[in-house]
């Protein structure tokens, strides 16, 4: 009756709504150093785990394609919110330069832009092929520059 589809929905949607209270927690504490960057952040996981339900719903490769760049827009915030997050916290000098902040939702906002246009370059994902109930990607260099992008700021 529950199917891994189904199971891996479920969870996803279940840590949407939490990611969801922790925004709304955050956001109550605006005080708190790094507080909105946490709550910002916590947002954009809530959208990324939201989409990612939807996503992961056994439906044809232009849906799950169209699920996939909204979610998208999570995946590609949460890494610098998260440095951003991090600094504030700890009270780094560098997040009151609004050029720095700038920088890095620029970036964010091209990844979202390249992957939305994908149909026009095949650089972010060269083709999507269906394979059963599975959707699979091949991967464009701009997919693989996003990787280095976001694990960089992970690391920082």
């Amino acid at each position: 009756m529950f199917g891994p589809a189904f199971l891996h929905a479920a969870a996803l949607l279940i840590v949407a709504v939490v990611s969801g209270w922790m925004a709304a927690v955050a956001f109550a504490r605006p005080h708190v150093p790094g507080g909105r960057a946490f709550g910002w952040m916590n947002v954009a996981m809530g959208w990324w785990c939201l989409t990612g339900a939807l996503h992961a719903v056994p439906q044809g490769p232009d849906v799950r394609l169209l699920w996939a760049k909204m979610q998208l827009a999570g995946i590609a915030a949460v890494p610098p919110l998260w440095l951003v997050f991090a600094a504030n916290y700890a009270r780094a000098p560098w997040t009151r330069i609004r050029a720095t902040r700038r920088v890095l939702g620029i970036v964010g906002i091209l990844m979202v832009a390249t992957a939305a246009t994908n149909a026009q370059h095949h650089l972010y994902w060269a083709g999507v092929t269906q394979a059963g109930d599975r959707v699979v990607y091949h991967h464009g260099p701009l997919f693989w520059a996003a990787v280095v992008w976001d694990y960089g700021l992970i690391g920082a």
